[in-house]
């Protein structure tokens, strides 16, 4: 918002002096149309078509002002006239700038803060993705997903691992150890935010037309053989011939009981 500045010297100027000894009223006109002139953008120009709805009187006050010196009369109207003492007017070239150099200062700082958000979010995710994946990389990438987008609940961690040693054995006849069934999670889910991450990892495994080259090493490739309690698959069996989960003593890693 411009504004129309008065000097502190204003009250005791010579100006003031001549305005006031023709007609004291004529100074609450040169104070009302300065503040019209400021917020118009007239560079103290005040147009005939305006003088009369400013001030009582105004046709009258306005030629004391140009009387006093304080205005010049000018075509189609009067204009301050600037002794660089009792006011000062804003420009329209000055204001101009001024807003445009605040537009821009407010511009660069909305992009800092976008910038520093991003970045926030992008540290969380990688930091907390490179400290925890070592001792556990599903849960890992789960948790650091969920807290990215204002989730904090975390998705059952053994129904991922028990989807991808079933399918893996399926496709593959090899059984993941636990701890490589995490390593296999990490690798599909590779940071994305799916809705489902169980129909997420099951989708990709399905898919994969080459399950032995990508989820298995060459140590899980070699057939391994079964302890004799168990199915060809490393699987146990109840009497009914059920699925009852890994075989303990032929998967190894497996101490967080994942079925």
């Amino acid at each position: 918002m411009p504004w129309f500045l008065v000097g502190d010297q204003m009250h005791s100027a010579p100006l003031l002096r001549k305005i006031t000894a023709i007609e004291p009223a004529a100074v609450g006109l040169w104070a009302v149309a300065g503040s019209w002139s400021s917020e118009h953008l007239t560079d103290g120009l005040i147009p005939d078509n305006d003088l009369p709805w400013l001030f009582p009187d105004a046709l009258k006050l306005a030629q004391a002002l140009v009387v006093a010196g304080a205005w010049k009369r000018v075509r189609n109207g009067h204009r301050f006239v600037p002794d660089g003492v009792t006011h000062k007017i804003p420009t329209r070239e000055t204001v101009d700038a001024d807003r445009s150099s605040a537009a821009e200062r407010q511009r660069r700082s909305r992009a800092a803060k976008v910038s520093r958000r991003d970045s926030r979010v992008t540290d969380g995710v990688t930091n907390g993705v490179s400290h925890r994946a070592q001792s556990n990389p599903i849960q890992s990438v789960v948790e650091v997903i969920n807290q990215a987008s204002g989730s904090y609940a975390l998705v059952d961690e053994d129904l991922i691992l028990k989807t991808i040693i079933d399918l893996i054995a399926q496709r593959t006849g090899r059984v993941l150890a636990a701890d490589r069934a995490r390593t296999v999670a990490a690798s599909i889910l590779g940071g994305r935010n799916p809705s489902d991450p169980v129909a997420y990892v099951r989708k990709a495994i399905t898919a994969e037309p080459n399950p032995r080259q990508r989820f298995l090493t060459s140590a899980e490739d070699v057939p391994p053989e079964p302890c004799g309690q168990c199915n060809p698959y490393l699987r146990l069996e109840d009497a009914d011939g059920n699925d009852a989960g890994p075989c303990p003593r032929c998967v190894p890693g497996n101490q967080n009981g994942v079925r």
